[in-house]
């Protein structure tokens, strides 16, 4: 086992060697992130869905995911004839889009539409702790026209692809609610009708519903905030209210066991349940500073740690980018591939977990090809500048960053650049190839320049 690993850590180095060499600095180290002794390679992404994905969630064995689409089922043609001759009377949105439900395996890349119906109908559920189930709440629905929509269960067992709605209501409910377990096959349901008390429904061993909805005045008038258990045996629900007297606010907690449906008051705080993942991932909105003011979105991996206060830490790991333009991104509970979306598209990564030296020498190999291509494009610079001017080089101790400036893609290349020679006639050089006109620092040395053009990247004690 420590051999394959050893070996997937070398197969990887030499994949972001090639990467390097291929992408560049920038794009290359974004694709890798460090928190603490290790570091994380984000592989090329995958598509797991093709478009208009409003949601997305990994099962607890970080295997499978769910996404929820909104499919436009109109052609570009007939969108375009919409536009130019609007419908004149009501129109049926059954008829623009249909809600999917699908399901994506990692392991395979397969895709499977779990349920689908007309309309933008929600679908969003949760999966079940220890097992790979994922359970949704569905409105139906009517059939005649003096009935109203009624509210279903869907039942996902990803490990055999068998979808099934295993409890139907002809009750309009105003909101469901499903709070499953994030470590054990167990949970309850909360239903609350459009007027009167909140219901709930408990669910087995085989995540099925046991039983009718039965009132649950307990849980309040609306949904507490909330967080399952160290263990994940019972339910916390945290209510605040503020002492008119003290003027200080306090928080009660209130314990549900999913099994009994009944609930408890703790004497202390229960401690909330923490993912096995260490990982971060969040969405950060940046500004351009153009006229237009555009903004842009940019997916983020972080380690665990690196969420602290900045002023807590001297120098923090660099974050991983996942992408730009993204609109939601979520890390796998195993830690070993990050979901996310890009314009609707939604998109899958593996993350492979090598040892910080090996980001290191990543990062470091980036930075001396760099600096050889800065100092590539200098040395370019200033040949063409002497072939302008009488084939004279400038001196160093005149304005030469702005005589060669026009000769340069842009001018951050002169940035690091160090140019050491006294200036004068290309004849007047001996030898170009071992005259130094300059030089570009980098880890572990320096990238000289040379008269006659070329680079080298020379190590601190002269090897080359």
């Amino acid at each position: 086992m420590a051999y394959s690993g050893f070996m997937r850590a070398r197969y990887v180095l030499v994949v972001a060697a090639a990467h390097l060499a291929s992408a560049g600095l920038g794009q290359s180290l974004n694709d890798m992130m460090v928190t603490g002794d290790k570091a994380m390679m984000m592989m090329p992404p995958t598509v797991a869905s093709e478009g208009q994905v409003e949601h997305l969630a990994w099962s607890s064995d970080g295997r499978y995911l769910v996404l929820q689409r909104a499919v436009l089922k109109l052609s570009g043609r007939r969108l375009a004839e919409l536009m130019l001759h609007p419908p004149t009377g009501p129109t049926n949105p059954d008829e623009f889009y249909e809600s999917r439900l699908e399901a994506y395996d990692v392991e395979t890349g397969n895709r499977k539409t779990v349920i689908s119906r007309p309309g933008q109908t929600s679908l969003w559920g949760a999966w079940a702790g220890g097992r790979p189930v994922y359970l949704a709440f569905v409105r139906t629905k009517p059939t005649r026209p003096d009935q109203k929509e009624g509210t279903s269960l869907l039942r996902y067992d990803a490990a055999n692809g068998v979808s099934s709605i295993v409890w139907s209501s002809s009750t309009p409910y105003a909101e469901t609610h499903l709070f499953l377990s994030p470590t054990l096959p167990t949970g309850f349901a909360v239903l609350r009708p459009e007027d009167g008390v909140p219901q709930a429904m408990g669910l087995d061993g085989d995540l099925r519903p046991v039983g009718s909805p039965v009132a649950f005045a307990d849980f309040g008038a609306r949904t507490p905030f909330s967080y399952w258990t160290e263990d994940g045996t019972r339910l916390v629900a945290v209510e605040g209210h503020m002492e008119e007297e003290s003027r200080t606010y306090r928080q009660t907690f209130r314990t549900f066991d999913p099994r009994t449906l009944t609930s408890a008051m703790p004497k202390d705080r229960p401690k909330p349940y923490s993912p096995p993942t260490t990982l971060q991932a969040n969405v950060v909105t940046q500004r351009l500073g153009t006229p237009r003011d555009r903004t842009f979105s940019v997916g983020l991996l972080t380690g665990g740690e690196a969420q602290g206060p900045v002023a807590d830490r001297k120098e923090p790991d660099p974050p991983g980018v996942v992408d730009l333009e993204v609109e939601r991104v979520e890390v796998s509970p195993t830690g070993r591939h990050v979901a996310y979306t890009h314009k609707g598209i939604a998109m899958v990564r593996e993350l492979v977990e090598v040892p910080r030296s090996v980001y290191e020498q990543a990062r470091n190999a980036a930075a001396r090809v760099e600096a050889l291509s800065k100092g590539k494009q200098c040395a370019l610079a200033l040949l063409m500048f002497a072939a302008d001017n009488g084939d004279k080089l400038p001196s160093n101790k005149d304005d030469w960053a702005k005589a060669i400036e026009p000769y340069l893609k842009n001018a951050s290349l002169l940035e690091g650049f160090v140019y050491t020679y006294g200036g004068g006639f290309m004849t007047e050089i001996g030898s170009p190839a071992t005259q130094e006109i300059g030089y570009v620092n980098a880890p572990g040395g320096r990238a000289i320049v040379y008269a006659d053009g070329h680079v080298r990247f020379v190590a601190d004690g002269g090897a080359t």
